[in-house]
This record gives C-alpha cells, sequence and structure tokens, in this order.
C-alpha cells in the first residue's frame, strides 16, 4: 500500500509539471551512457551476488519551468538501458574449460522524472546540482541466457519502480536562449525492482545505475 502511495504520488508531480509546462516554450534533448548494475539477493545459502556493470543507453526530453526562488523545475521523460552482465566459464562439451564469456541482462524503462536544479553560480558557464523524484516503467526485458528459469525471472520484473534522481552538472549558454550540458546523476530506487520465488530460494533484484549526458536546451 505504501509503494502504490509514493508511485502515484511521483506520477502526479510529473504529469502535474508536465501540464504545467505546456505553454513554456524553452525545451531540450539528452542522450547518453547509463553504467548499470544490479544485486541479487537470494534466501538461501547464495546469499548476495554482485553482478558486473553493464553499458546501456539513455535518450530522452524535457520542459523547463519558469525558475521559482533560484529553482528551475524540469520535468522529464527518457528511454533508459539498465540491468547487468555476468563472466561464466564456457566448456566444450568434453567439459573443458574454453575461456569465459559475458552473458547480459537488460531492462529497459521508460522514466518519468521531475527534477529541480540548482545553479551554483551565475554567468554564461557554472555547476549545478540536481535532485527529484521519479518512476520508471518496464517497457522490456532480454538476456543472453536461454532458460525457462530465467524467462521467470524476466517476467518477476515489476511494471514500474519509483526512486529519485541525484546528480550535478555542468552548463554552457548556447546563443542568447539555448544552453549546452554536460549531466552525471544517480538513480536510487524506494524498493526491489523484482521478487522471483522460485522452488528452493526467494530472489530479490535491486537496480543501481549512473547516468552520464549531453544535452541541448532551446
Amino acid at each position: 500500500m505504501k509503494k502504490t502511495a509514493i508511485s502515484a504520488v511521483v506520477i502526479s508531480l510529473v504529469v502535474g509539471l508536465s501540464i504545467s509546462a505546456a505553454a513554456v516554450p524553452r525545451y531540450g534533448i539528452k542522450a547518453g551512457l547509463t553504467g548499470a548494475n544490479q544485486t541479487w539477493e537470494y534466501s538461501n545459502v547464495l546469499g548476495t551476488m554482485n553482478r558486473n556493470h553493464r553499458t546501456g543507453m539513455v535518450v530522452g526530453a524535457f520542459l523547463d519551468l519558469p525558475r521559482i526562488q533560484g529553482l528551475l523545475l524540469r520535468p522529464e521523460v527518457l528511454y533508459v538501458q539498465k540491468g547487468s552482465q555476468v563472466d561464466v566459464m564456457h566448456t566444450s562439451y568434453a567439459g573443458v574449460p574454453q575461456g569465459t564469456i559475458t552473458l547480459k541482462d537488460r531492462i529497459d524503462y521508460l522514466s518519468l522524472r521531475a527534477t529541480a536544479r540548482v545553479k551554483t553560480s551565475a554567468g554564461p558557464l557554472g555547476f549545478y546540482f540536481l535532485g527529484g523524484p521519479r518512476i520508471d516503467l518496464k517497457i522490456g526485458t532480454s538476456s543472453d541466457i536461454d532458460s525457462p528459469e530465467m524467462e521467470t525471472i524476466l517476467d518477476a520484473y515489476k511494471s514500474s519502480v519509483a526512486g529519485v534522481t541525484v546528480g550535478l552538472g555542468l552548463e554552457g549558454a548556447l546563443g542568447p536562449k539555448g544552453s549546452l550540458f554536460v549531466e552525471v546523476c544517480y538513480d536510487l530506487d524506494f524498493g526491489e525492482a523484482a521478487k522471483y520465488v522460485g522452488d528452493e530460494a526467494t530472489l530479490t533484484i535491486d537496480n543501481r545505475a549512473v547516468l552520464v549526458m549531453v544535452g541541448m536546451a532551446f
């Protein structure tokens, strides 16, 4: 019930800000890379398994609202790739080790965000801090591991995950109204991304991701 209430608040905030920004001419685009990782926690003797980072992509658009007491409010809609990867031993049919191969899992989200930015200095070039709530809506899953168990795990991913985003950026003026910026953000979730109850153990999966993006505002 608590998670449902949090998700409803985040959605209402994002939608409300987007509607308010309908008459604002300033908008922008951004794109970049994600460094995503996951923690797989089993309820049995396997315990916690930290998987390796995988690189994905992020792309989206935003609107800038008028400043409110020094804060720039920015509703965003992003396509974000998250997930993880793991190195496993590859053997021949005779059981002879052939080295390791990397197997990747990918979770695609439509991320609705309502961030606030605070610029640390005035002028044409300056740093800023950002933060705000978000909700990630699952739009697809895939894995290099082809097995019935992995299909069940992929099906266990929740349709939405609420969280917050924090980060910092560097922005420079681009013409009389436009700007060019670079951002580094960290996505923190309020709850698990997936929960799979198997015959021998319960698996809980948590997402983590760092986003590095460049963008333009007009």
